[in-house]
């Protein structure tokens, strides 16, 4: 997942690059996101030049079919530490 900038200042459309398709109901249907900053807390937004690097990036691991492979390799390692988990494709077990 990568979030792109758009026109709106500190508003985000996400892109979903392989994604599971198990957790997109928990996106915003608009698949648009924005940051604000909070009056409680001294923390800017995040850089935009921050985050179209993480696109840039996470692109280009989804092209190349990387991100596929970390998935396995965290689900299998989250599986030899006993951790229950969801796996890439929702399943909650190995069979």
């Amino acid at each position: 997942m990568a979030l792109e900038q758009t026109a709106g200042q500190n508003v985000y459309k996400i892109k979903e690059l392989g994604f599971p398709g198990c957790h997109r109901m928990f996106l915003p249907a608009n698949r648009l996101v924005s940051f604000t900053k909070s009056p409680d807390v001294d923390i800017e937004p995040s850089s935009p030049i921050l985050l179209a690097t993480h696109a840039a990036i996470a692109q280009i691991m989804a092209a190349a079919g990387v991100a596929r492979a970390i998935n396995s390799l965290i689900e299998d390692f989250a599986t030899l530490l006993g951790v229950e988990h969801l796996f890439y494709d929702g399943r909650t077990d190995e069979n």
